[in-house]
């Protein structure tokens, strides 16, 4: 049983048409939902993407990074099935000792099987194998990056385990026909988060030293305690203490009620993210 679907984006200008197994179709349809659901960080939107699409090309495993232009490196990673700190010793170990061939992933339009780069023989010789991939037990890889008018904004590097095959010519454009969208919804939801970061007032952060304002102030925008201090120079330790001075003094019990509290429970919902048009 088979659904063909018809997918549009009149912002984006972009249109194509796909002949789905209904188990493909409910997946697609879950990434469009995901798409047009509320989420209070870029970082998070990417984070439950991620989990939505190893559905749709049935992977096993996925890390995505915010590509930052202003310092000309990867932040922000997010992880799925993958053992704790990975993408912490991806971001600062490993992004700044790619191979050459590795190197050509980075900046390119259209999703990418990581076996049209390198071969899986030559992948499994380069450090970043033997010390991130291997243990998590990648074997095929494809990666979607997303673009807004020409900006690099972030990637998706999703992978199969041992055992698989590799992803096909489907699985391909099933990434490129959600980029679009994603690419839009990742790129509002950033500048809504921006805008209102720009809204804090100084009331709202009254009673808060310099440091503890800035860690407040990045943690409703929705950075992580590790982004954070790689952020302000600082200890990871050190961040946990002033988030839970920020906590003590401004009477939240996380960080959804802190942002709530910096930004205004209004213009967290004016974040909502509407479905693209069809």
């Amino acid at each position: 049983m088979h659904q063909e679907w018809k997918l549009g984006c009149e912002e984006a200008d972009w249109e194509a048409n796909v002949l789905l197994t209904a188990k493909k179709s409910r997946a697609l349809s879950h990434v469009v939902e995901v798409l047009a659901e509320a989420h209070a960080s870029a970082t998070e939107l990417r984070r439950h993407v991620a989990t939505a699409v190893l559905d749709l090309v049935d992977a096993d495993m996925c890390s995505s990074y915010a590509w930052d232009p202003s310092i000309g490196r990867f932040e922000g990673g997010v992880g799925i099935n993958l053992r704790e700190g990975h993408t912490d010793r991806y971001l600062s170990y490993h992004q700044y000792r790619h191979s050459s061939r590795m190197s050509q992933l980075w900046g390119r339009t259209g999703a990418v099987r990581i076996s049209d780069i390198i071969s899986n023989a030559d992948l499994h010789k380069t450090e970043i194998y033997s010390d991130l991939l291997g243990p998590d037990h990648h074997k095929f890889g494809i990666q979607m990056a997303l673009f807004h008018q020409g900006r690099y904004l972030s990637d998706m590097r999703i992978w199969r385990s041992e055992g698989t095959s590799d992803f096909t010519s489907q699985d391909k454009h099933l990434l490129d026909l959600i980029e679009p969208a994603f690419a839009r919804a990742y790129m509002r939801l950033s500048t809504a988060i921006n805008a209102n970061r720009t809204k804090i007032h100084a009331e709202a952060l009254k009673g808060l030293s310099a440091r503890e304002a800035a860690v407040a102030e990045l943690v409703a925008a929705g950075y992580s305690d590790k982004e954070v201090a790689r952020k302000l120079g600082v200890s990871f330790p050190t961040v946990r203490t002033h988030l839970g001075n920020v906590f003590n003094k401004l009477g939240s019990r996380n960080r959804t009620e802190l942002a709530v509290h910096l930004m205004g429970r209004s213009s967290m919902e004016n974040d909502k993210l509407k479905p693209s048009s069809g």
